[in-house]
């Protein structure tokens, strides 16, 4: 009778298992350019996980450990991964006791010689988890929320009223990848010791868990972001990603059949449900339906130093050295800006679709400023990229160049009806240089 419950109590302890298999690999470290893992945890805890609450329609994806709330993401239809989500954050993770997440920073405080002896450290956490499948990956992330701002200067004076948008450019979101921080521990955790420690020991990774969109929450490593962000560098973390979603064949829309989806890749499972038993899938997205009361109740519990607590000015400065979401993925986007194929494109001997020609345009401006105005000048000179006429002159006013002046002047002057913001655009970049002459306002 022992043996029956001592065995049926090892049956249920939580298991992580590297699944080992060399073509998934080698697809996925080639998707993702570093060291990537697929995982598996059997019996897991469940006391590190997202909860999706309904509300009247609306839903609030939390993050959770064990019952606090450490990250709300608001959104009208949270089963829908590419819609506009707002987040706001929540408990302090260092207000709460967790054996697991001591121990396991403790042991990334140490340089690991592959990413598989990572995987082994960072097990207790893994534990943690609902049972599924996971990418583990080796990544190098922005010490900042994408939005500018230093990834720790995070409050909900900042992030009310949907000022923040946990997803930006609605029509690329499927094209995000892991980039960004939001942190789960309280300002009150910065420890100024400790970041001029990581200074002088970037190559201690920190531990992260894949959100959605482009942002992810660090689970260890606060101090070790905050050393990044001061030195203006990007920080090695290990980054845990759940899959989006999963749909094995003959269940549900065609689309999704044999596909199983983490961030912004997506990996046929025919080969994966070969190597692995149906277990190993992760469990199918599940919405609660709670009220109003409950809610308010589970997202209430809030640690107010995020609100109150005053950065020094150098950390606030650091957000504008790193690339803000929409840059970022206007580089995923731009595909090749190379001075030969922006001659190609002028010269028309290159087709380029209109967000395409956008997407180079930011690209260019951000990397290569030389061939900015000639792109630039070329894509207003053109009927079909009209559309595009209003950011293409945000873009310009910024830059305190002769020939754009000379271009402001030129289209201020010239007659025929004119497009009003871009109008107003052009005059007050003129005026703000001292022009007297400005355009007249249609």
């Amino acid at each position: 009778m022992f043996e029956k419950i001592f065995g049926k109590h090892e049956k249920s302890k939580p298991k992580v298992t590297v699944i080992q298999n060399p073509t998934t690999n080698m697809l996925w470290n080639l998707l993702w350019n570093g060291n990537v893992l697929l995982i598996n945890v059997e019996n897991g805890k469940n006391i590190l996980r997202k909860e999706s609450l309904s509300v009247n329609g609306k839903t609030a994806e939390i993050l959770m450990l064990d019952k606090f709330p450490l990250i709300t993401l608001h959104g009208e239809n949270n089963a829908c991964n590419t819609c506009h989500k707002f987040i706001a954050p929540g408990y302090g993770l260092d207000r709460i006791v967790s054996v697991e997440l001591y121990y396991t920073g403790q042991k990334l405080d140490n340089i690991s010689e592959s990413l598989a002896s990572t995987v082994t450290d960072i097990i207790p956490v893994l534990e943690l988890m609902p049972s599924g499948l996971y990418i583990i990956a080796e990544m190098n992330l922005y010490p900042t929320d994408g939005e500018g701002n230093f990834f720790w200067a995070f409050n909900r004076e900042i992030y009310k009223n949907d000022k923040y948008k946990y997803y930006t450019k609605e029509e690329n979101i499927s094209r995000l990848q892991p980039s960004y921080l939001v942190p789960l521990k309280s300002p009150i955790a910065y420890d100024t010791a400790r970041v001029e420690y990581y200074k002088e020991n970037p190559e201690f990774p920190a531990l992260a868990f894949f959100l959605g969109g482009s942002l992810c929450a660090l689970i260890d490593g606060h101090n070790k972001a905050a050393a990044a962000a001061l030195q203006k560098r990007t920080l090695k973390a290990i980054v845990i990603i759940p899959p989006v979603y999963f749909e094995v064949k003959g269940k549900g829309d065609a689309y999704f059949s044999n596909r199983v989806r983490f961030a912004n890749q997506i990996y046929r499972s025919v080969e994966l449900l070969k190597t692995t038993s149906m277990q190993f899938l992760p469990r199918k997205h599940k919405v609660s339906k709670i009220s109003q009361k409950e809610l308010d109740k589970i997202i209430g519990l809030t640690d107010e130093c995020f609100d109150i607590f005053e950065w020094s000015g150098e950390l606030l400065e650091t957000g504008k050295y790193f690339l803000e979401s929409s840059e970022l993925i206007s580089l995923q986007l731009a595909g090749d800006i190379s001075d030969k194929n922006v001659d190609n494109i002028i010269n028309k001997k290159k087709h380029c679709s209109k967000t395409e020609m956008m997407c180079k345009l930011e690209a260019i401006f951000i990397n290569k400023k030389h061939l900015f105005k000639k792109l630039a000048f070329y894509a207003l000179s053109e009927k079909k990229y009209s559309a595009l006429g209003e950011e293409i002159f945000k873009i310009l006013s910024t830059m305190d160049d002769k020939e754009v002046t000379k271009f402001f002047i030129n289209f201020t002057n010239s007659a025929g009806g004119k497009n009003r913001k871009m109008m107003e655009i052009a005059d007050e970049y003129l005026k703000n240089r001292g022009h007297e002459q400005t355009c007249r306002i249609l």
